[in-house]
């Protein structure tokens, strides 16, 4: 037998070839018979089906050319395809589709278990109210007759496409679906939308649907294939139902529900409260509408108010804070309530002041700021719950509660120089009294800058805490703090410079500034001073060295009291945690005692005792 000699160079055959991509230029095959036609060497070949026929209708063993293209025992003789195979094969797709546009995958189930399918399909289908009923296919009497396989149940997303597609050529159309209790998982329904977009009711009960990413799936790709008339959707039985309501998130469930598929006013079985906005209606008189004119607010920018409690328990508590919190975060843990909250969230957007003035360039190190370590590390990240909508676990996951967790998750954070001692206009403080309970807490709201180490770049932050006083015989107490923080929720940004609140004037709209006056900026003297504050615990020892992050966590490991010891023969001598508890142990935990034996043996210690400084 001998193949089929290349159609020559010029001939119609040979210029289809090439179009379809099956032919490389003039090249040309040659057949076993010995005749040459300056071809390149190839291996005689049996007489298979030519992919040409697919084009031009000749026989073949294949219905069509895809069939054969995906057939793996295919040995269809193409030159030049293994250069540029993964391109061919979707021109050559494009070439008999006639669409020039990705083309969706389709079922390939054909011959006697299509016609099974299809038995299956018209079998359940109620005419009449136009509802397909497709639950627990599975105990199908058909099914069993024929030893199919449904999707979710032995079969995978091509026998779900083959069903979604018999069903979309029912007559009348379909509106209503039942899939339930068909082990349906996310890639079983990618085609659904594509076939069935005209569904006004959808079931999906008991599946194998787990989270909203994967509900996103069954919606379709946004603004094409989505299900613009479906009014109610059940879901219930699915592993993200489940877990949602065994966690109490209801509300936010629903809410998430109602995003994704914004037509619904059923879901599982429950109405959906829909917003309704009056409209006026329009007015047949021509009404002048003058622009605004104005420039600024009607109030200006005011400096700093602290009202309802000293101003130097508000600067003592904010220098002591932010120094602690540049050199030694671990020493928080005392003035952290033990039922405290704690939260950060990270605004990676620049704001239009900063964009419009060129922070991101001018300043010399903002290039050099990386957000990867503030929206995920391995304390949790970020908590913007804007970002994190599709993610309700994270809502919970990212508020930290307690003084130790809360410490946990700042260990995590780059380091940072606050440099509160600085220039006064850097900051804005603002404090006012809160009920807390039967009493009264204090609101403390500083907005400011802070370089972030190592990279000496700028962010703004905007940082609110709820104080309360500190009880006699506490540990903030007993460690100098007049007051205890109940909550703590911080927004790192973007640098934006202090004009933000810049006492004077606040713009409208976006115009150069006016010329301020001196004495605009008098007010600021009105904030107190920061200075260092005076500890009302003297006989707490003077911490001499920070103790470095690599150190940090071992602290934690130590149960209390011991640790607030720990801390402080720590901070004293610079030995590391190891050698710290060891003096404290041989010495009844007694400080002063301890003190006296470090300093008779310091000479004889080694440099591994102590720590390493960065």
């Amino acid at each position: 037998m001998f193949s089929s000699p290349t159609p020559a160079p010029g001939s119609l055959a040979s210029q289809t070839l090439r179009k379809a991509g099956l032919m490389d230029g003039d090249a040309t095959m040659r057949d076993v018979s010995g005749s040459k036609h300056q071809a390149r060497k190839a291996k005689p070949k049996g007489h298979k089906a030519r992919a040409i026929d697919g084009v031009l209708g000749g026989s073949s063993r294949a219905s069509t050319l895809p069939g054969r293209l995906g057939a793996a025992s295919s040995s269809i003789a193409i030159r030049g395809a293994g250069r540029k195979m993964a391109v061919d094969i979707e021109r050559r797709r494009r070439a008999l589709n006639n669409t020039g546009g990705p083309i969706l995958s389709t079922p390939r189930v054909k011959g006697p278990q299509l016609d099974q399918w299809k038995e299956l399909v018209e079998s359940r289908y109620d005419r009449q109210n136009q509802f397909l009923n497709l639950s627990n296919m599975i105990e199908d009497p058909i099914v069993k007759k024929y030893n199919l396989k449904p999707p979710g149940r032995g079969g995978t997303a091509k026998e779900a496409a083959v069903i979604f597609k018999l069903a979309k050529g029912l007559t009348p159309p379909v509106t209503k679906l039942d899939l339930s209790n068909n082990h349906l998982a996310a890639e079983h329904l990618t085609l659904l939308a594509h076939y069935l977009t005209s569904l006004d009711a959808l079931s999906l009960k008991d599946n194998d649907i787990r989270s909203f990413k994967e509900l996103e799936h069954v919606t379709g790709r946004a603004g094409k294939e989505r299900f613009s008339n479906l009014q109610e959707l059940m879901l219930g039985g699915n592993p993200l139902h489940v877990q949602q309501y065994e966690k109490g998130h209801q509300d936010s469930y629903k809410a998430e529900v109602v995003r994704r598929f914004p037509t619904i006013t059923m879901l599982d079985q429950e109405p959906m409260a829909l917003i309704v906005f009056d409209t006026p209606s329009s007015s047949t008189s021509a009404v002048t509408v003058s622009k605004p004119s104005a420039t600024s607010f009607p109030v200006e920018m005011q400096s700093s108010n602290i009202s309802g409690v000293s101003g130097d328990l508000v600067t003592n508590f904010l220098f002591r804070f932010f120094d602690a919190f540049d050199k030694n975060r671990m020493a928080l843990v005392d003035v952290y309530d033990g039922s405290c909250t704690f939260s950060f969230s990270a605004n990676t957007a620049i704001p239009e002041r900063a964009r419009i003035q060129g922070f991101q360039v001018k300043l010399p190190n903002q290039k050099s700021l990386d957000w990867k370590v503030w929206l995920d590390n391995a304390a949790g990240g970020s908590r913007n719950l804007t970002r994190l909508r599709q993610w309700v676990d994270k809502h919970d996951d990212r508020l930290k509660i307690g003084n130790e967790d809360t410490v946990r998750s700042l260990l995590q954070l780059p380091a940072t120089d606050h440099a509160l001692s600085g220039s006064a206009e850097n900051f804005c403080v603002d404090t006012m009294a809160v009920p807390h309970g039967a009493n009264v807490g204090l609101l403390v709201i500083i907005h400011g800058q802070f370089k972030e180490l190592p990279s000496e770049g700028l962010r703004s932050f905007d940082r609110s805490f709820v104080l309360a006083p500190a009880t006699e015989g506490s540990r903030a107490r007993a460690n100098g703090w007049d007051v205890v923080i109940l909550s703590d929720h911080w927004t790192i940004r973007n640098y934006s410079s202090p004009e933000s609140w810049r006492p004077g004037p606040m713009l409208v709209q976006a115009q150069k500034r006016p010329p301020i006056k001196k004495k605009a900026l008098e007010p600021m003297a009105t904030v107190p001073a920061i200075v260092a504050p005076t500890t009302s615990n003297p006989a707490q020892p003077v911490a001499q060295y920070p103790i470095p992050p690599a150190y940090q966590p071992q602290f934690l490991a130590v149960a209390e009291p011991q640790r607030l010891l720990l801390i402080q023969i720590c901070q004293a001598t610079n030995l590391i945690p190891q050698f710290g508890q060891d003096c404290l142990e041989k010495n009844n935990y007694d400080m002063a005692m301890a003190m006296s034996n470090f300093e008779a043996v310091r000479g004889s210690l080694g440099a591994n005792a102590y720590m390493q400084q960065s």
